[in-house]
């Protein structure tokens, strides 16, 4: 009878498992990577198409689609941005700011 050989098969068996985590590893590394531009590289580029202040109704172009906006109701533009109009003065509409996870980045007036 033959002894099996151990320690060929723990040699054998460390070189997967460390592939195994490389492979995991970088993996990870590319996910936070994406995740990092999204938080910090990417600014969507907002254009004002028409506005009425006093209806409280605006169209805006996002990254290259149109949408319509409505005072009291931000638009999510996505990955932490959105846009909303918003008020200086009591009772008049007069901007529309642009927000990074609810902090003013931008105004569009």
């Amino acid at each position: 009878m033959e002894t099996p050989n151990l320690k060929g098969n723990l040699h054998k068996n460390l070189k997967v498992l460390a592939r195994l985590v490389l492979i995991a590893s970088s993996i990870t590394a590319l996910a936070q990577a994406f995740n990092l531009y999204k938080l910090y590289g990417r600014h969507p580029k907002v254009k004002l198409v028409n506005v009425d202040y006093r209806k409280g109704e605006a169209t805006i172009e996002v990254d290259g689609k149109t949408v319509k906006i409505y005072y009291g109701s931000p638009f999510y533009i996505g990955d932490y941005w959105s846009v909303q109009m918003k008020t200086m003065e009591a009772d008049k509409i007069d901007r529309i700011e642009v927000l990074k996870q609810g902090n003013v980045i931008d105004y569009i007036t």
